[in-house]
């Protein structure tokens, strides 16, 4: 080590001139690291064998808390989707029979603009028709006349007998 601080006092700090110049320490920190690694592998992996009871209950019972979750909320996402379904179409039948009822009512606009415009043009067909209701009114009341008279007429007779 006292080789290591000589040197860095003669030379700029690089880590590539610090590295080439020094490879036992490249190797000493190299074989550490490595061996740390291992060591904490290897440690890890006894402790795994040496679960109890406790341990694997607990870690079973947090895997089926999960699975049961993950059903839970499958079937949640699916009611949820299934709603949204049902609003929508709802929603669009809705619209639907509303655009009908639109395009009805419009249909109704122009054929009464129609109507009213053969209205105009039949007007001298409705003053023909009128002529002809009232003549029928007429005739209905001269029979009614007629019949009252011929009524009256032979209730004069009889009375007279």
């Amino acid at each position: 080590m006292l080789n290591l601080a000589l040197s860095l006092g003669s030379s700029s700090l690089t880590i590539g001139n610090l590295l080439s110049a020094h490879p036992s320490l490249i190797q000493e920190l190299g074989g550490e690291a490595l061996a740390h690694v291992l060591y904490s592998y290897v440690r890890r992996a006894g402790h795994r064998r040496k679960r109890n009871r406790r341990h694997i209950r607990k870690t079973m019972n947090r895997r089926r808390r999960w699975f049961v979750d993950n059903i839970i909320m499958h079937h949640r996402r699916i009611h949820e989707r299934n709603r949204e379904l049902v609003v929508t179409n709802a929603r669009s039948k809705v619209l639907a029979r509303r655009e009908t009822e639109r395009k009805k009512l419009e249909q109704q606009g122009l054929q009464h603009e129609r109507d009213d415009a053969r209205k105009w043009r039949d007007a001298g067909n409705v003053k023909h028709k009128i002529g002809e209701i009232r003549g029928r009114i007429d005739a209905r009341k001269m029979r009614a006349r007629s019949r009252w008279v011929s009524v009256k007429k032979s209730d004069d007779e009889t009375n007279s007998n």
